[in-house]
């Protein structure tokens, strides 16, 4: 597959002299502009259609359910509000938690505990050799 996507050589072969430009209708510009605005108009025709079909459903279920319909709206208006509200604060605990202090701690290890606890464990304790 690779092979008729991707040519191996950097640089393509030289295909010689080009055949000359078949003679063809060029539109005009006012041409092209009026298809342009030929499909979009057809393409707004069929959004307006799709969102007038689908909104005879919605009337009918909010004329059934009113309530519901309120309470569907309080959802989300919560939900836009929750989400783009500006954040006070941190609310995750991990974040919540954290502090711009440092604490460093130190641990003392032998290294004939430390060689003894890598065969118990069937590994090794390569320590890198630091410099006097």
């Amino acid at each position: 597959m690779l092979a008729i996507i991707a040519d191996p050589q950097r640089e393509p072969p030289d295909l010689g002299p080009m055949p000359p430009t078949p003679p063809g209708d060029t539109p005009a510009q006012l041409a092209l502009v009026a298809g342009a605005a030929g499909v979009m108009a057809a393409q707004l025709t069929g959004l307006a259609w799709r969102e007038a079909e689908a909104a005879v459903p919605a009337l009918v279920r909010s004329a059934r359910n009113p309530f519901g319909l309120a309470c569907g709206i309080a959802a989300t208006a919560r939900s836009v509000c929750r989400t783009a509200a500006p954040n006070s604060g941190a609310m995750s605990p991990v974040m919540r938690d954290r502090s711009t202090t440092r604490h460093l701690a130190m641990t003392e290890i032998s290294l004939d505990a430390l060689k003894k606890a890598a065969r118990t464990a069937d590994g090794t304790s390569t320590m890198p050799t630091w410099p006097s």
